[in-house]
């Protein structure tokens, strides 16, 4: 495994490393990136050992749970574009955190995860899970970058554990979510545990646009699903510039791409209702609900796929967005700068004959890069 070298600007494009394992025949190609380093190792880990591009976005949002509480949580919520390899199309699962009415939220996030395991995982569900959980039980005593205490560090763990053992159902319909409802109402952000059960999640078709011979497609909206993304591009196609304005995202993305072609984009949000405030003795910080999740979008011409996140104000959106899709349509990074944005995602040049290499971006301001590998098919 081979870590990104090198600082850029926040908005920079950084490559990713790449592994060749052979140079010649035919090349299954896997991937990983995302806004937080350690979540990207455990995608690549996942990948490496048989699991799907599903798998690894699962492991990766519950390691981003782990180390960054402040944009991520059980409490938050989502989206995600799923590139279904055999069908040929892009399906997209919305899962976000609603207000339950009190400041508190109705969280997606573990529904959402459950959701994509189930229809495209390979591996179990608990060692998923696993990962996340180990990280926080063998943590270096002491406060932790976050702010939390060896013990509360722990008490996470056990959620964890809970959720290993017994699936989404603990937190939805069982104790540990009777448990949280009750320290958001201890917290004075009352919850009950009927408003958790009737959390939901949707699956439909995302918005697409046309991109030269290629199909662009795109979670629901940037800056809290005010403007359009697909909006966004479809401007940029033609030069012109959306009116300055609007909010940037916030979040945090993952993206995994498999040896079989499959590919997602998820974007994460969590907003917390106040610094370090838990649930009980649950150890999951009490969450409002989610705004200006991270905007994604999937361009493929089969077999390729890349996974595009894309967060920032309105008004450099349409020209950022153009000099990235000339560059993935090229397998290139882009090495622009702009005064807003980030790009999280793989670039995976559809002619593997001719360009073999994917490469993973990211931006290391943020504390995340990319990886993927080749090896041999055949």
């Amino acid at each position: 495994m081979c870590r990104i070298a090198g600082i850029i600007t926040v908005s920079a494009i950084l490559a990713g490393c790449v592994q060749v394992v052979q140079q010649v025949g035919v090349v299954g190609r896997i991937g990983a990136s995302s806004d937080v380093a350690q979540a990207t190792d455990v995608g690549l880990e996942v990948l490496n050992g048989n699991g799907s591009a599903a798998d690894a976005v699962v492991a990766m949002a519950f390691m981003m749970a782990v180390e960054r509480p402040d944009q991520v949580g059980i409490a938050g919520g989502g989206t995600c574009l799923v590139f279904d390899p055999e069908e040929k199309a892009t399906r997209l699962i919305d899962f976000p955190a609603v207000s339950a009415g009190s400041g508190a939220a109705i969280p997606g996030f573990l529904r959402g995860l459950a959701a994509v395991h189930a229809d495209y995982g390979n591996l179990r569900w608990s060692e998923m899970v696993a990962i996340a959980e180990t990280t926080l039980r063998f943590a270096p005593p002491g406060i932790d970058s976050t702010g939390r205490t060896a013990s509360e560090r722990l008490a996470l763990a056990d959620s964890l554990s809970e959720i290993r053992t017994g699936g989404i159902q603990v937190f939805y319909e069982g104790a540990l979510g009777r448990r949280y409802a009750e320290g958001a109402s201890a917290a004075g952000l009352p919850l009950t545990v009927n408003e958790l059960r009737a959390s939901g999640l949707s699956w439909g078709e995302p918005a697409t646009a046309s991109y030269g011979n290629d199909l662009v497609s795109f979670g629901p909206a940037l800056g809290g699903r005010d403007v359009w993304f697909v909006d966004a591009f479809s401007v940029a196609a033609y030069g012109q510039r959306l009116p300055d304005g609007g909010t940037g995202s916030s979040g945090l993305v993952a993206v995994a791409m498999s040896q079989d072609e499959m590919a997602i984009a998820c974007g994460f949000g969590f907003s917390p209702v106040s610094s370090n405030v838990t649930a009980g003795d649950t150890g999951i910080p009490i969450g409002g609900p989610t705004r200006n999740l991270p905007s994604i979008a999937i361009r493929y011409n089969e077999p390729v796929t890349i996974p595009i996140d894309v967060a920032g104000s309105t008004g450099s959106l349409s020209s950022f967005a153009s000099v990235l899709l000339n560059a993935a349509v090229r397998g290139e990074t882009p090495d622009a700068s702009f005064s807003t944005g980030r790009v999280t995602g793989l670039l995976c040049p559809w002619d593997r004959a001719a360009i073999r290499e994917c490469r993973g971006v990211a931006d290391p301001a943020n504390g995340g890069y990319g990886l993927s590998t080749e090896t041999l098919l055949r």
